[in-house]
């Protein structure tokens, strides 16, 4: 019996050792992620931009990223690659290192988005998807050229108080080997408000199995249209988090 306990005890240590080892290198692994996300966020005449992304777990498959190619245009991108965990979080890496290589030789969102599909298809063997917005905004004329390849429509909050939803233009990026995006383009004006959003938004859920849901989403955006793009943000994480209650945090919210 007591060479058993001892046998025991000893994998007991070792595998306390490897977790101890694992946790490790998760943490690493979600600083490396973190370090891909913008550290700042490009400073704009007359446009006020906030953006955040809180993993469901140590890491995740959301990613934002926001940059400038040419002057006074800005590339605006919300990913969200299918699962959660270390398997996305490798496919949010090179869909991230993706979109950013090809906007150095291509400026069109139609072309850039056909490129990452052919792309990710031939190098994750369609073991996995990614929903994609991808926007080019144009802040000396105040319109944005975007193309939604199957992620939730971003919405758009007029100043007259309407609703508009920037639905999808395509599929999502590595479902089909030749699939036909569409862009489109819309003007900003003072007042407006841009939300683009992952759904892990939408999607939390509370004990009862109800899901937040675009209405309450929507319900938000109206209440809080005036706040700076920060409080905004604070105010959508908040009525999440309430909603949600006790319930753990199922998809990467962004």
């Amino acid at each position: 019996l007591q060479i058993s306990i001892n046998h025991m005890i000893q994998k007991i240590r070792i595998f306390s050792e490897e977790l101890e080892r694992k946790k490790a290198e998760m943490m690493v692994a979600s600083q490396i992620q973190q370090s891909i996300i913008p550290e700042k966020i490009p400073a704009m005449n007359g446009y006020d931009l906030a953006a955040v992304s809180i993993p469901a777990l140590e890491v995740g498959g959301d990613f934002y990223d926001i940059f400038s190619r040419d002057p006074g245009q800005y590339t605006l991108v919300l990913a969200d690659v299918s699962g959660k965990g270390v398997p996305a979080a490798l496919f949010m890496v090179l869909s991230r290192t993706v979109i950013r290589v090809l906007t150095r030789w291509m400026r069109k969102p139609v072309d850039i988005l056909q490129s990452s599909n052919h792309i990710f298809i031939e190098d994750s063997g369609s073991v996995s998807f990614v929903t994609l917005f991808y926007a080019l905004l144009d802040s000396e004329n105040n319109t944005i050229r975007y193309v939604n390849a199957g992620h939730n429509p971003p919405v758009v909050y007029r100043k007259s108080g309407e609703l508009e939803l920037l639905n999808p233009t395509g599929p999502v990026i590595g479902l089909l080997d030749t699939p036909q995006y569409q862009d489109r383009m819309i003007s900003l004006h003072p007042g407006d408000l841009l939300v683009i959003y992952s759904d892990g938004v939408t999607e939390a859920m509370n004990s009862s199995g109800e899901l937040f849901s675009e209405q309450r989403l929507h319900s938000l955006i109206r209440d809080h249209h005036d706040q700076t793009a920060g409080d905004l943000i604070q105010a959508i994480l908040t009525g999440v988090h309430e909603f949600a209650g006790r319930e753990p945090q199922s998809d990467d919210i962004t």
